[in-house]
């Protein structure tokens, strides 16, 4: 979990680089669909774990 929340961390810190730089919206909309993927595998982890859990 620790090594999304790192990546998600990554694509934000790129995202204000894009923006101080006025860089392009479809490259900034890239990094955002990236850091939306990510923290849904995030949100999905525990509740991963919980029914590996429930069914052993």
């Amino acid at each position: 979990m620790v090594d999304r929340l790192s990546r998600i961390e990554g694509h934000i810190r790129g995202i204000k680089k894009m923006v101080e730089e006025d860089r392009d919206c479809p490259d900034r909309l890239h990094q955002v669909a990236a850091i939306k993927v990510t923290i849904n595998k995030v949100a999905a982890l525990p509740v991963i774990a919980n029914a590996a859990t429930l069914i052993s």
